[in-house]
C-alpha cells in the first residue's frame, strides 16, 4: 500500500512539473482578447500570457497585454509574456527577446500604434518614423493614454 502511495505522489509531481509555459497556438478570428474581449483578428499584433500553471491568455494587441499586466500583476509575476513578431506574424517572441516601437505609420488594433519585433531587426523596413520603447515605457504609454479605459 505504501508503494502505491509513493508512486501516486511521484506521478503527481511529475505531471505538475511538465506544465508547458510555451506560447499556445493562436486561433485567429476565434480567440478573444482576455482584456478587451475583441476577437483577435491580426496576428501581427497578437500577444499572450502563459501563467505558471500553463494557462494561456490571448490578447489582440501589445496595448491589451500591457493593460492586463498592470491590472493583474500576480498572474504576470510568474508567467511568461509573449508578443507576435510584427515582421514574422505567428512567430512568438518572449518580451525579453523583443524590441517595442510606437509609430504612426503602423495602425495597431487598439489604436496606440505599438508593435514588437525580434531584437536586432530594423523597424525602418516598414516604418518611416518610430520610437523604441522599453516594456516599462510601453506600460506607461498605455497607462497615460488609456487611463479612463483601464478597467
Amino acid at each position: 500500500m505504501a508503494i502505491k502511495k509513493i508512486i501516486l505522489v511521484l506521478g503527481l509531481l511529475l505531471l505538475t512539473s511538465c506544465v508547458s509555459r510555451e506560447p499556445a497556438e493562436l486561433n485567429l478570428h476565434s480567440d478573444e482578447c482576455a482584456y478587451c474581449i475583441m476577437v483577435v483578428s491580426d496576428d501581427q499584433f497578437a500577444s499572450q500570457l502563459v501563467t505558471s500553471k500553463g494557462k494561456s491568455y490571448m490578447f489582440d494587441s501589445v496595448e491589451c497585454l500591457a493593460a492586463y499586466s498592470m491590472k493583474n500583476p500576480d498572474q504576470i509575476q510568474n508567467g511568461n509574456l509573449y508578443v507576435s513578431d510584427y515582421q514574422n506574424p505567428g512567430n512568438w517572441l518572449s518580451i525579453k527577446n523583443a524590441d517595442f516601437y510606437v509609430s504612426e505609420d503602423i495602425k495597431s488594433p487598439m489604436g496606440l500604434s505599438l508593435f514588437a519585433i525580434q531584437k536586432s531587426e530594423d523597424p525602418a523596413n516598414f516604418a518611416n518614423e518610430y520610437e523604441e520603447l522599453s516594456w516599462a515605457q510601453v506600460q506607461e504609454l498605455v497607462k497615460e493614454k488609456w487611463n479612463d479605459k483601464l478597467h
